[in-house]
């Protein structure tokens, strides 16, 4: 009777033995499928992030690419002769065309450094012969998307521009602003949207420093 009573303690100690073991080993296979599985879903939730900022990229690179390159007109105020202005415009970065799947801090650092540099020379055009010219350069330029206005100031620079899309290369008015505007806003939605691929023509004003007179301008893209 005390043989089998051992016997039958040893068992139940065996037994209970090889449940805790079972047990450890189904909390453990749990433990490694909830951290594979949260692995996962933080991947993503990264990837998802991350395709949703390449996309607000990509519909800022369409303004940027679509604005790039340069524009030639004229410039006029007040009773002063009428003299050529050309604006160019160079972003920062180019569109990434990479069927990687970049990490968000990537695709963040292109949002934070893309703009423009924006050069804007004018000169007189006497008889159709280039004479004195003068120019400023404006560095780390971001536009309105929303508005497609561009204003370009800087310390260096005597005078302030403020540029809009447009359909057109004719000379703005001071009456013509508010439709000049909404030429602009609706030309810009277009070019986000890739409705439009390039910007053909930009107008706008330049106020001097020194001086009352407000000069319009418009101007229309030229190839180099």
């Amino acid at each position: 009777m005390k043989i089998l009573v051992v016997w039958m303690a040893a068992a139940m100690l065996v037994g209970c033995q090889q449940g805790d073991e079972r047990l450890r080993d189904k909390a453990k296979l749990e433990g490694e499928t909830n951290a594979t599985e949260q692995i996962k879903a933080e991947k993503k939730y990264l990837e998802d992030r991350s395709a949703e900022m390449e996309m607000d990229l990509a519909r800022r690179q369409r303004f940027y690419s679509a604005l790039s390159g340069s524009f030639e007109g004229t410039m006029q105020g007040g009773t002063v002769a009428p003299f050529k202005v050309r604006f160019t415009f160079v972003p920062s970065l180019p569109p990434y065309r990479s069927p990687r799947v970049r990490a968000p801090e990537e695709v963040i650092a292109d949002l934070n450094n893309l703009y423009f540099n924006v050069q804007v020379v004018q000169w007189d055009d006497v008889g159709g012969t280039p004479g004195v010219a003068f120019g400023c350069v404006f560095q780390n330029v971001r536009p309105d998307l929303l508005t497609g206005q561009v204003h370009l100031a800087a310390a260096d620079c005597p005078g302030l521009y403020s540029i809009s899309l447009a359909e057109n290369s004719d000379l703005p008015t001071g009456l013509s602003g508010a439709s000049d505007r909404e030429t602009s806003l609706r030309l810009a939605s277009a070019l986000l949207e890739g409705k439009e691929s390039k910007a053909q023509s930009i107008k706008g004003f330049r106020q001097v420093t020194k001086g009352p007179t407000v000069f319009y301008f418009a101007a229309a893209r030229v190839e180099h």
